[in-house]
């Protein structure tokens, strides 16, 4: 099984779209900084991420959003960020959302407007 490289012949910006980056011991934190790390070299890139402590350190295309006070915590049930991928969506500021994740909201979130966009949606559960 190989990889399949995506060539757009006029590139936007990707979304990567992860629960968190906060947290050093795991291994999709670790993988998608590194992997937008290498990528913002040679692409736009933005990282959508959820809020989980106060200690959020902030990276020029990083994008941090609160987390609902509503639900339980776990789900990570964001209003900010739902509305912020849907005004994305519709102005067409990426070519592709990239989700890394499987069992919390953001990954409704990133398919939830996929009629109003043109976008690629890429699901890594890792």
């Amino acid at each position: 099984m190989g990889l399949k490289l995506i060539v757009m012949k006029n590139p936007k910006t990707v979304l990567h779209l992860v629960p968190t980056i906060e947290n050093e011991a795991s291994g999709v934190d670790v993988f998608v900084k590194n992997l937008c790390n290498k990528l913002i070299l040679i692409i736009d890139i933005k990282i959508f991420t959820l809020k989980w402590t106060n200690f959020f350190k902030p990276i020029s295309y990083l994008e941090g959003f609160e987390i609902s006070k509503f639900f339980p915590k776990r789900l990570g049930v964001s209003n900010d960020l739902k509305s912020r991928i849907n005004k994305s969506v519709i102005s067409n500021e990426f070519n592709i959302i990239h989700n890394h994740g499987l069992w919390m909201m953001p990954t409704i979130y990133s398919g939830l407007f996929k009629n109003k966009g043109s976008y690629k949606l890429i699901l890594s559960p890792h």
